[in-house]
Parts: structure tokens; C-alpha cells; sequence
């Protein structure tokens, strides 16, 4: 069963009008808590949540993430009514849940918003991937993306495949992928990881540790969490480029989040008394992740695990974090320098990164290779806001042996900013890059990969000269959340000034 609710309207939060004219580009740091919980399909005593999602009045938006959430209610209400009522509760009158999202009567994922900040949320959409059997009836994910002033921010809440061994740690890789590259915001066809300018990942991710028990307890009694890390089996994909390599985690810096034993809710327990069960290995299972952009930047305040609430074998963890959001806005008078901008590519080269020809890269090899085969159609498109693009240019061919492409002039188009804007506004403008192999007669225009060049990044004090400007372009591209490969070339932006 699938939900999806939308609150936007019902809390007084309008979407943005397109604006005309742009010229000043305001920053707000605001202050996001994520929480993530496997809940273990047990209904948690009303006075944990405080103790999980502590010190809640100090942000401005709360996400909730939990896995296993199906238990019964001691009313009529359902299960998921129930759990966002007595999240809402705990948080407080002053905020307001503006979506929520949950699959498979377990997954669930909501975002709460303070009064204060309801004005400037809008775009706000959920969708979900539910992954396939024989990954088990719970695995999936659920997402959430909206806009916070101009900035586009979006969260995903994953529990993926478990168990030990290489299989396993493919199969969660696997999954991740497919949740990411299956789930889409916004109309568009930039997968969102790509096009949010911060994006989070949070949930059961079930990655374990490579060592024995008796090694992992021997680490924990000494609060050996950086030597402990070192064994982690996402640390180690992400360092391999395996599996969301866009992504960098949050390190733990706490106890192994699974497997304790469960104490029954309507006992009291003395807190700091969570014990591991003996017939499993302990692990960082829960996890949050996070992906940020030249145009957002993103601080860490805090990141713990609640070992005191031990309702679930998993214990739940929380992090405090401050974001930069951006917030174009019209001039406040006729004294701000206004300009038509365009840009064009003299030439992209597309350079994919060759999997490893090795036994211990063989099992990964499905999700790192996408190199075509011979003869092979390749296209480029560059999308993005505020543009005004042909759907693209002709494919090129992928000569035998080949393993760099070009596209030329004659391939690409000229890209124009249909937004008067000035130049402060036009170095947070960004191009979408997306990459298609179009001769698979199977699929209907497979993507091979996606990438963002950002104004920012390249730093272009020199844009509003008369000349054109040259800037060397340098990106990686992705999919599934795994860098496929560089796109790399030289582009000429020219501007008019209207005002």
C-alpha cells in the first residue's frame, strides 16, 4: 500500500510565481534536524520521541524517517495517522507537517515545518521506489523534495536489502541505485539527487562491519569509533566508488546502532543499559548521508544515536544541521545592472570510467561499467531553469575502440538565459547535462548519466564584459548515484546589459 499526503495548501505555503527580472540573490541559514529510526513494528513509549528529536524548537524544518513503522493502535486510527500525530505532538504547535509519504505499511518519511518558514516552502512532491523480490516485502524508498526560498532541497528515507557477505553488499548497492534512479520531482527529467542543490539520505541501510563480534566489542569498550569506521562496509563502497559515490556519509561517532536486545516499552529501564544480542554481529545499519552543491552549503552541528530509547532492536539517531538557502529576488531599485545571458560549448568531451578488471570488482561490474558498445548513438542534452533549449542536437556515433567522445558545435546548442537577471544572480544559474545511448532497441532511450555545471563553481568574475568569456568545464557525471564517468570541455558566455 502506498500514501502520500500533501499539507502545503491546508498550512498557508504558496508556490512561487516565476519572477521577470532578477537581481539580487539573498542567503538564510536555516537549521534542518533529521531523524532516522527503525522502529522494529513496535509502538514506541509517547516519551521517547522528545529524547530522539531533542532540542526540536530550534529548527526550522524537522525530517522524520522511520523503517518497520506498522504496529497496532489502541484505536480506530491507522498506523500511519497514529505516528504522525504523536511526531506532531511531540514537536509542537508551531509546526506543521507539509508532506508525508509511506510505502508497504513501514516505510514512512515526513516533513515538518516551522509557522515562521510555511511562506517560503513551495514545489512540494513525494514519489517512491519499491524495490523487487527477492530483496523482501519491506525494502524501498520514499522521497520528498520542495523548495525553501528558491533553493530546492530533497530528502530520501531507504531501508535496504540485509544480511552479511558480498552478495548482500551488492544487492544493497543495487537497491540504491534503482531508488535513485527510478524516483522523479518536479516533471523533470533530471533525477532529483542531481537536481536538488542539497540532498539527504537517511534511513536502515543495513551496510554491516567487516570483523567478528569479539573484535567489533572490544573496539566499543574502548570508544574506538574511528578505528571501527575503517571496517565499515559503506565507508568502503563509498571510498570504491561502488554505490552513491555523490554522497559523502556523516561518520559515526557512536555505538553500533544494531542489533540490541528490545526491552518491552511499559517497563521502566534504566537508561545507558542496552545490551547487543549475541546472535548477531553489531553494526552501523542506520545511517545519513548527504549531498551538497556549490550554490548550498551544508554545516553539521551534531550527529548521535538515542541509546536511552529501547523499544526497537535498532536505536535511533538524529542530526542538527544549518543549511544555506538562496532566495532570488527582483531588484530593489533601478540601479542594479541588468543582462541578457547566453553561453555556448565549443566542444564537450565525454570520458566514461572503465570498471576495474579485477576478481574483487567483478561482482559490481553491472552498476560501474556503461561504457556502449561499438557503433553506439550517444546524446547530449543540457537542460536547466531559466533556459531556452532545443530538445538537442544530433547523437554521435561511437567509433570502435573508441573511449572519449566529443560533441561539437553542430551537436550542441546554443543555450540562452530567458531571465533578465544581473550578474550576481547569473553565477547561481545552472546547466543540466544529461547523456543518453539511444541505439538500445530495448529501452526507451536509456540515460547513461547526468551531471550539474554550476556558475558558481567557476567562479566568473569577468561576465558581464563586452567580450565573450571562456571557462574550462570539469564535471563528473552519474547514475544511479555512481560517477560513470568526466565530461569536461570549453564554454564562451556573452551578455548584453538591458538595464
Amino acid at each position: 500500500m502506498t500514501r502520500a499526503k500533501h499539507f502545503l495548501e491546508e498550512t498557508g505555503g504558496k508556490p512561487q510565481n516565476q519572477r521577470k527580472v532578477l537581481g539580487i540573490c539573498a542567503k538564510h541559514s536555516i537549521t534542518v534536524l533529521v531523524g532516522s529510526w527503525n522502529v522494529g513494528d513496535r509502538c514506541p513509549r509517547l516519551d521517547n520521541l522528545p529524547v530522539w528529536l531533542q532540542n526540536q524548537s530550534q529548527h526550522g524544518v524537522v525530517v522524520v524517517g522511520v523503517q518497520e513503522c506498522y504496529f497496532k493502535t489502541s484505536s480506530s486510527t491507522s498506523c500511519e495517522d497514529y505516528w504522525w500525530k504523536i511526531v506532531l505532538d511531540s514537536l509542537g504547535p508551531n509546526y506543521k507537517l507539509i508532506a508525508a509519504h509511506s510505502i508497504r505499511h513501514s516505510i514512512r518519511l515526513g516533513v515538518f515545518v516551522r509557522d515562521v518558514f510555511l511562506p517560503f516552502i513551495s514545489n512540494v512532491e513525494v514519489a517512491h521506489w519499491v524495490c523487487k523480490l527477492p530483496v523482501g516485502y519491506k525494502k524501498g524508498g520514499v522521497c520528498v523534495g520542495f523548495h525553501i526560498y528558491d533553493t530546492p532541497v530533497c530528502f530520501y528515507n531507504c531501508h535496504l536489502s540485509a544480511g552479511t557477505g558480498i552478495k548482500n553488499v551488492v544487492e544493497r548497492n543495487r537497491n540504491m541505485r534503482d531508488i535513485l534512479e527510478n524516483i522523479n520531482l518536479w516533471g523533470s527529467e533530471v533525477k532529483p539527487y542531481i537536481a536538488a542543490r542539497a540532498v539527504f539520505v537517511i534511513g536502515d541501510l543495513n551496510y554491516r562491519l567487516n570483523l567478528d563480534s569479539e573484535t567489533i566489542m572490544s573496539y566499543i569498550a574502548g570508544a574506538k569509533w574511528s578505528e571501527l569506521y575503517k571496517h565499515d562496509e559503506l565507508r568502503t563502497e563509498l571510498e570504491k566508488g561502488r554505490a552513491i559515490s555523490c554522497f559523502s556519509d556523516i561518520v559515526p561517532k557512536f555505538p553500533p546502532t544494531y542489533r540490541y536486545l528490545v526491552a518491552d516499552p511499559k517497563d521502566d529501564v534504566v537508561p545507558n543499559e542496552r545490551t547487543y544480542c549475541s546472535a548477531r554481529v553489531p553494526a552501523w545499519c542506520d545511517r545519513i548521508l548527504f549531498k551538497e552543491s556549490f550554490q548550498s552549503t551544508c554545516r553539521i552541528n551534531s550527529f548521535i544515536a538515542c541509546d536511552t530509547v529501547m523499544s526497537s532492536d535498532h536505536s535511533p539517531i538524529v542530526c542538527s544541521l544549518s543549511l544555506e538557502a538562496k532566495h532570488l529576488v527582483e531588484p530593489v531599485s533601478n540601479r542594479t545592472a541588468l543582462f541578457s545571458f547566453s553561453l555556448t560549448f565549443e566542444k564537450l568531451y565525454i570520458e566514461p570510467r572503465l570498471a576495474e578488471n579485477s576478481e574483487e570488482q567483478a561482482p559490481y561490474i553491472d552498476t560501474l561499467n556503461t561504457l556502449p558498445e561499438p557503433g553506439a548513438l550517444i546524446g547530449c542534452r543540457i537542460l536547466g531553469p531559466r533556459l531556452s533549449v532545443k530538445p538537442g542536437g544530433s547523437p554521435v556515433v561511437c567509433k570502435r575502440g573508441e573511449k572519449i567522445w566529443s560533441f561539437g558545435k553542430n551537436e550542441l546548442e546554443r543555450i540562452i538565459f530567458l531571465t533578465p537577471m544581473s550578474e550576481e544572480v547569473f553565477r547561481e544559474q545552472h546547466l543540466e547535462v544529461l547523456l543518453y545511448d539511444y541505439s538500445n532497441p530495448e529501452r526507451s532511450i536509456p540515460c547513461m548519466g547526468q551531471t550539474v555545471i554550476s556558475m558558481h563553481k567557476y567562479r566568473l568574475c569577468d561576465a558581464t564584459s563586452s567580450n565573450m568569456v571562456e571557462f574550462a568545464v570539469k564535471e563528473a557525471y552519474y547514475w544511479g548515484g555512481v560517477r560513470q564517468g568526466t565530461i569536461s570541455g570549453l564554454g564562451y558566455i556573452s551578455s548584453s546589459r538591458i538595464q
